[in-house]
């Protein structure tokens, strides 16, 4: 399978840059994908789509304020639980669709078993992320059902993952289940 190198982002805290050095990041990160997609039909396809993933993993990254520490599905758990801002959580949003898609697209390139299953379980991660995403988006704005169901409806496809590629998110995904519930009941949402 395709490797890729990831390029050092200057990744922003919650609290720290300025919109200039947001804006900054985030013109970085639109060039890369830009170059990246423009050699999406060459014989260095399967690279691109590896570098995609990351970018997009990273732009999701950069909106939420995180570091690079962890995966991406304990940041977007992390934030959520921590009361990140909505507009953070909307910005991250179709980056971690994208980073999604582009690791489904991957196992395309898969050559055996053990890969294929080595990409679902990575899809199973970024679906988790997504899914806390969502959840996110609700717990701000319980108006917002759309998101709540659609970070059930993640989870349960996660869960139901016939090779087992999610079990690694069950944790996490029993905490969104909690979430989710106090969200349904109308609960004050807990912090962690």
């Amino acid at each position: 399978m395709p490797e890729t190198k990831r390029e050092e982002l200057p990744i922003q805290s919650q609290t720290a840059g300025s919109a200039a050095a947001e804006d900054a990041v985030e013109a970085q990160l639109a060039r890369q994908v830009a170059e990246l997609s423009a050699t999406l039909g060459t014989p260095e396809a399967g690279f691109a789509l590896a570098s995609l993933r990351v970018v997009e993993e990273d732009w999701a990254r950069h909106a939420l304020g995180v570091d690079m520490s962890g995966t991406l599905a304990s940041q977007a758990r992390r934030s959520v639980e921590r009361g990140v801002p909505l507009d953070r959580l909307e910005r991250a949003l179709p980056h971690a669709k994208r980073a999604v898609q582009r690791q489904w697209d991957l196992g395309s390139f898969a050559t055996g078993s053990g890969e294929g299953l080595a990409v679902m379980a990575e899809v199973r991660e970024l679906q988790t992320a997504l899914a806390w995403l969502h959840a996110g988006i609700a717990r701000h704005d319980p108006v917002r059902a759309r998101h709540a169901a659609e970070a059930q409806r993640l989870a349960r496809e996660i869960r139901e993952d016939s090779n087992g590629s999610g079990r690694s998110c069950e944790r996490s995904l029993r905490a969104l289940d909690e979430l989710l519930a106090r969200l349904e009941t109308g609960a004050a949402p807990q912090r962690h």
